[in-house]
């Protein structure tokens, strides 16, 4: 539902009294809101929002979690569930995979394994796939061998669990089991959508994904990217591209690795920074 559908059925929930209906619809525009100030970076505009609903549901506390996991601040996405604990409201496997993926980003992983122990109920997919996706960000592959396993014997449907679970196997250089993987995707005819990012310049918006080739000042930004390549080469950085697909040649697997939105947006000029934002929209 857009937001133009979501007001209407406010009003008409409110005009013919069904004041819960209408507090249930309100409530996921606003958890929709916190989610959008996170994607955009604007993290202490979704905390203010947040605090500012008074009846909090598992959704809210959710999606506050992740706003801090996504960008790696696990201290306060400890600190908002250790609130959870204070209320009435009782933590779900949402709850606790928010909170794995928040120790994750953060490069806690071994909090993230002290919480999956303390764990009683029964542990579902999002919580060891976000264990395995941890694991594989922080190079913990012992761990990640155990979690990537269980993440199989669950037989997920989605394919960027199965991505996520390929990208792993390619870290370790396990490259059996990588077209092991890739097999089942194609046999079962998935097909990954591109993650793509994007970056607002002066009210213009410009999408980035691998491989983009059609923007109007895409060869002046690789050629800017080849230098800096070099430069950072030269004082001793050597680019991570053993997760990239191994079947890729090596030149290729360097420029999908070095050619991000991140870097693109360096290279515009500094006059227009100020008012610039990358609203990120990468696929696990």
């Amino acid at each position: 539902m857009d937001v133009v559908v979501q007001t209407s059925l406010v009003a008409m929930h409110a005009k013919n009294g069904h004041l819960k209906l209408a507090c249930h619809v309100f409530k996921k525009m606003r958890t929709a809101v916190i989610n959008m100030y996170s994607k955009c970076g604007a993290l202490s505009w979704a905390r203010t929002l947040f605090n500012q609903i008074n009846c909090k549901d598992s959704i809210s506390w959710n999606a506050m979690i992740t706003s801090y996991g996504i960008h790696g601040h696990g201290k306060e996405a400890l600190s908002l569930f250790l609130e959870i604990t204070k209320t009435i409201q009782i933590p779900d496997h949402a709850t606790f995979s928010s909170l794995l993926s928040a120790f994750n980003h953060s490069g806690q992983v071994e909090k993230a394994c002290e919480l999956i122990d303390s764990m009683t109920a029964e542990l579902g997919l999002a919580v060891w796939v976000a264990l395995q996706a941890g694991c594989c960000k922080n190079n913990m592959l012992f761990i990640g061998e155990m979690a990537t396993k269980m993440v199989l014997e669950l037989n997920p449907d989605d394919l960027g669990i199965y991505s996520l679970v390929s990208n792993y196997y390619a870290k370790a250089r396990k490259w059996d089991d990588v077209a092991s993987v890739r097999k089942i995707m194609k046999k079962t005819g998935m097909k990954k959508v591109p993650g793509f990012s994007v970056v607002e310049v002066k009210g213009k918006l410009h999408a980035f994904l691998m491989e983009y080739k059609s923007h109007y000042q895409y060869e002046i930004m690789m050629q800017l990217l080849d230098k800096l390549d070099h430069e950072m080469r030269a004082i001793g950085y050597v680019p991570k591209i053993d997760f990239v697909l191994h079947s890729l040649d090596e030149e290729v697997k360097k420029k999908s690795y070095f050619i991000t939105v991140e870097a693109c947006y360096c290279l515009w000029p500094p006059k227009h920074k100020a008012r610039n934002q990358i609203i990120d929209h990468k696929e696990p």
